[in-house]
């Protein structure tokens, strides 16, 4: 435990250090994961579950302030109103002040219900270390970026299926990255159609 505490705080006072100045974090995939020491892999996962954590819980927070001035009857108006709004956005509707912020209100409301599963709750460091190790191991998964594998990772300590897992696999493979979906369809081992959301 002491070695995972001193880890976090190396992490967050020297987040990137270690990492290659020129490469941009964002498109940090397998083949700079295999490059790391265990070290960097562990104080790269403590950042990043450190982090989802902080962002989720401060929309969170502003999500519950927003939410307590709602009463009962202005709630379900405001779910009417944003359906009116998203279901049919080329019908021209005149909206009152105090009807679009109700459809803004609630739509924040969305989003904080929305991010909630990004953050990483499950899982040891060590588990998802290991997890990062053993998808990296693939060769045909050394181009899917750092940030999904995470997501890869969560989903197989919750105890998803192997058909659901390479669905997400498959899709992250993709070379066309503007194709990624959060909702995909797999066959599971029944031979049912089922849906996984990712991440």
């Amino acid at each position: 435990m002491k070695k995972i505490v001193i880890i976090l705080i190396g992490c967050l006072l020297f987040p990137i250090s270690g990492l290659p100045e020129t490469k941009d974090i964002s498109k940090l995939d397998g083949n700079d994961w295999r490059e790391w020491d265990s070290s960097l892999r562990a104080g790269y996962i403590g950042g990043f579950v450190v982090g989802t954590g902080y962002v989720c819980r401060n929309i969170s927070d502003k999500g519950a302030l927003i939410m307590n001035k709602f009463t009962d009857s202005d709630y379900l108006k405001a779910i009417y109103l944003w359906g009116q709004a998203h279901v049919n956005p080329s019908k021209k509707k005149s909206y009152s002040h105090e009807e679009v912020q109700q459809i803004l209100r609630f739509q924040n409301s969305w989003d904080r219900t929305e991010i909630d599963r990004y953050v990483l709750k499950s899982g040891t460091v060590g588990q998802i270390k290991d997890g990062l190790d053993v998808l990296y191991d693939d060769f045909k998964n050394r181009q899917i970026l750092l940030a999904d594998a995470f997501y890869v990772v969560k989903k197989q300590i919750g105890g998803s299926s192997p058909e659901e897992i390479e669905t997400i696999l498959q899709m992250l493979r993709s070379p066309d990255k503007h194709s990624k979906k959060s909702s995909l369809e797999f066959i599971d081992k029944d031979g049912k159609k089922k849906t996984v959301e990712f991440p």
